[in-house]
């Protein structure tokens, strides 16, 4: 029984891991102007407190190597944090989406573009 227990377990973590792909792509202001440093979150829409956040690199470059797994997943891009008058607490807010894909490859490209020139 305990031997069919870890073969259960083993074979589910084996699938979980089958199923997790890498996403990179590159973070465009609206008229294709490369935004270096941008803050990008990668969301599964179906589990959306399950975000996780990378930073763009010089060239506006990104990747979430292993992280997805989702059917409805989205880039999004973030604002640089901003203080609320009235308040001491930094906010920030979604500048840019990219369209919904699903993440069920080994490796996915998606761009991602702001909705406005920062």
């Amino acid at each position: 029984m305990k031997a069919l227990v870890a073969a259960l377990a083993c074979s589910i973590l084996i699938a979980g891991q089958a199923q997790a792909c890498s996403v990179s792509g590159t973070a465009f202001t609206p008229h294709g102007k490369k935004m270096s440093w941008a803050v990008v979150r990668l969301i599964d829409l179906d589990a959306p407190n399950s975000a996780v956040y990378t930073t763009a690199d010089e060239n506006a470059a990104f990747a979430f190597n292993g992280a997805a797994s989702g059917q409805r997943m989205r880039l999004d891009i973030i604002s640089p944090p901003t203080v609320v008058t009235g308040s001491h607490l930094p906010t920030r807010s979604v500048i840019g989406q990219s369209e919904t894909f699903s993440c069920s490859n080994s490796q996915m490209m998606q761009d991602v573009h702001s909705e406005y020139d920062n």
